[in-house]
């Protein structure tokens, strides 16, 4: 069986791996590789050593050589932003300097400049839309798998496109849980207020006029998803998402959730049902396995980390509040402080598990400040020998509740996303953090049953998601194979597919 993953980000990167490791269930399953220049020239050896054939895009350059990927987004405002900034370093404070400034900022959001931007992009898809065309026609892959079907780069948009001209099936596995009201946070610019160009009427112009005429029914509290250039180059060229907000409204076929609760959240936005498979996550497994052995390993970390055996063990999943740039340095220390002081008050044993993308060294202080641990193990492998987890907004409480395990929602300054999960309780303050700890842990042990009807435990917490997912790939291709028959209409040619392809609508 022939994979095509589209590797684009560090999450689809992992992606690739995990397909790599299908391996270990059926030794046929090949591997293939959609990606930049940059990122094939830093993994060469790791792409042949997999024996990995790779079908690379060319996105364009900076100080060159391939050192750098433009996003779609980044190069069709690269113009702009050298322009902007020539206009700046000239402004002075007199009238003419304004009246320049204004000139050029006017000019640059012109209905004429939105359009040439748009002919740059839908140009430059036409021509990797061939190229990913040309790869299918020559590797044949069975099916294709990306994380998002809305992202609109070339590669991702050119893969699917010629993945559905072949009529190959899309897959987007789950990966992690989503919010438009994140989303919009990333649209803001530093005033606070919502990117320019992403706001149907400012500045105004005929061609944002016609673009929400046009798109006004994806549009998220009055903003487009993107640029109206980026927008209208996608819907030209069949790439565009239906509601691109939401993943799976794009051109895919299969879309992967990890729970009931989250299949009804993709239903609210849009993603067709027919569309919608409940497997897991691939982290389930992991947990899973600490849950099954949750005895031994909890005898393992008393004793590696010199814990006390007859005190209840914690679990605290290390904020990440100025990693993720919530709040600068000295106010998250004050947060971390506080609530670490909180917990080891209550007397038990604590271990902290630092996320992956946090500096360890950061927080080694910590044990010999409070006289807790920190976890050199994955948290996902030892999660199941806690007697209470504390996070902060993580989907890491979705790991808690399928063990059976009480869990503590920390402090967090954006929106609350776990409010289903009934066995979580949330505490905003640290002053009320100790008094719940010791409520949670001398009370009578509550039901999961609600949470795990939420999160669909029955059919995806059984440590077997990578042959459930081998499974559903082996389904996908036979589909893929059977509509190869011949039939009637199956010598048309591509290039007429193709062209009728242009003028379809979207998703």
């Amino acid at each position: 069986m022939k994979l095509l993953v589209v590797v684009n980000n560090h999450n689809s990167f992992s992606v690739m791996e995990f397909c790599l490791s299908l391996r270990k269930y059926d030794d046929a399953v090949e591997v293939m590789v959609a990606c930049d220049a940059e990122l094939n020239a830093a993994h060469v050896e790791f792409f042949a050593k997999n024996k990995i054939q790779r079908m690379v895009f060319h996105l364009g350059t900076n100080g060159g050589g391939n050192k750098r990927q433009l996003s779609v987004v980044a190069s069709a405002k690269q113009l702009e932003s050298q322009s902007r900034s020539r206009s700046k370093s000239q402004r002075s404070d007199n009238l003419l300097g304004t009246v320049f400034s204004l000139l050029i900022d006017f000019a640059l959001s012109s209905s004429l400049f939105y359009f040439l931007r748009e002919q740059f992009i839908f140009y430059r898809l036409k021509r990797h839309k061939k190229h990913a065309l040309e790869f299918i026609d020559k590797f044949k892959p069975d099916v294709v798998i990306s994380i998002s079907d809305r992202s609109h780069d070339y590669i991702e948009a050119s893969t699917l496109w010629a993945a559905k001209q072949r009529g190959i099936k899309v897959l987007v596995p789950y990966v992690a849980q989503y919010d438009m009201d994140a989303a919009l946070v990333y649209r803001m610019a530093k005033n606070g207020k919502p990117d320019r160009e992403l706001r149907a009427f400012w500045p105004p112009s005929l061609y944002k006029i016609i673009s929400y005429l046009r798109f006004k029914d994806q549009l998220y509290k009055g903003l487009f998803f993107q640029s109206p250039y980026v927008l209208n180059a996608h819907r030209r060229s069949g790439t565009l998402s239906a509601y691109p907000w939401w993943i799976g409204n794009g051109n895919s076929d299969v879309v992967c959730v990890d729970s009931g609760h989250t299949a009804r959240k993709y239903l609210e936005h849009r993603v067709r049902s027919d569309k919608i498979v409940v497997v897991g996550h691939v982290t389930y497994d992991k947990v899973f396995f600490s849950y099954a052995n949750r005895q031994s390993i909890k005898q393992a970390l008393m004793k590696k980390y010199s814990l006390a055996s007859d005190k209840k063990l914690l679990i605290l999943s290390m904020p990440q509040y100025a990693e993720q740039g919530y709040m600068d340095w000295d106010q998250h220390w004050v947060e971390i402080d506080s609530t670490i002081k909180a917990v080891v008050s209550t007397n038990n044993n604590l271990l902290l598990s630092i996320h992956p993308r946090s500096d360890v060294r950061n927080y080694a202080s910590l044990e010999r400040k409070y006289q807790c641990r920190i976890l050199e193990e994955p948290l996902s492998d030892v999660i199941g020998a806690a007697d209470l987890f504390l996070a902060s907004n993580s989907t890491t409480f979705t790991w808690a509740a399928l063990c059976g395990i009480p869990g503590i929602a920390l402090m967090s300054p954006v929106p609350f996303l776990f409010s289903y999960l009934e066995s979580l309780r949330p505490v905003s303050a640290s002053s009320d953090l100790t008094a719940e700890i010791t409520n949670i842990l001398k009370s009578p042990a509550i039901s999961f049953e609600p949470d795990w009807q939420q999160l669909s435990r029955n059919e995806v917490f059984d440590g077997k998601f990578q042959e459930r997912f081998l499974r559903l790939l082996n389904n996908m291709r036979s589909v893929h194979r059977a509509s190869l028959l011949p039939t009637e209409d199956s010598f048309s040619s591509a290039e007429s597919h193709g062209e009728r392809s242009e003028a379809s609508s979207p998703g």
